[in-house]
């Protein structure tokens, strides 16, 4: 089962790979106007960054046609679960029953699927870290509306979780930037002096 998330976004991925790096290049010649320097590992980080939203939207707000027409047609029955904490006696009762799934995918899966998310902004642009947990929070919060609209499942449970892989992520960045300080640095851009 992970492993059709996992292809399934390496297939978004690459398929959208050549419509951003155009952007990206876009990107680099107005910093350049800009007076603004940019690195290969700042440009490389970027585009790992919106690959990595795009295949996320492809697993949470793209419609899932191999679950069938019906389910991916807008107005299809959609779940919405509001009872906080709901996921850990749904886990815990799936690993009692010997279905590792719901532990993998909704407990374990919500969390590190935004800690590339918390890991990555603030290693490329210069954000305090509170900020990179709201806007955690807000893309978790973005999702799970979009998905009000769509044939999937809409879960409080979700947000928190997002939001705290996010808070992983940023706790992951300020251990790579405290022993790995230069190699940070080099993931961002900077004033071009003539």
């Amino acid at each position: 089962m992970i492993r059709f998330y996992f292809l399934r976004m390496l297939c978004i991925f690459l398929l959208f790979f050549p419509a951003v790096l155009l952007f990206r290049l876009f990107r680099v010649r107005q910093l350049h106007r800009q007076k603004t320097g940019t690195s290969w590992q700042h440009e490389t980080g970027v585009l790992c960054f919106l690959l990595f939203c795009v295949a996320l939207a492809s697993q949470t707000v793209f419609p899932d046609f191999s679950a069938g027409v019906c389910y991916s047609l807008p107005g299809a029955r959609s779940d919405i679960n509001l009872s906080l904490f709901r996921v850990f006696p749904i886990t815990a009762a799936d690993l009692k029953n010997g279905n590792s799934v719901s532990f993998w995918i909704n407990f374990l899966g919500n969390i590190a699927v935004f800690i590339p998310i918390g890991f990555l902004f603030p290693l490329l642009w210069r954000i305090s870290l509170p900020k990179v947990v709201g806007f955690c929070f807000l893309f978790s919060l973005a999702i799970e509306t979009a998905q009000l609209f769509l044939p999937r499942t809409t879960d409080i449970d979700d947000l928190w979780l997002n939001t705290l892989g996010g808070f992983f992520g940023v706790l992951l960045y300020r251990l790579f930037r405290r022993f790995f300080y230069g190699a940070a640095e080099k993931c961002r851009t900077f004033p071009k002096t003539e």
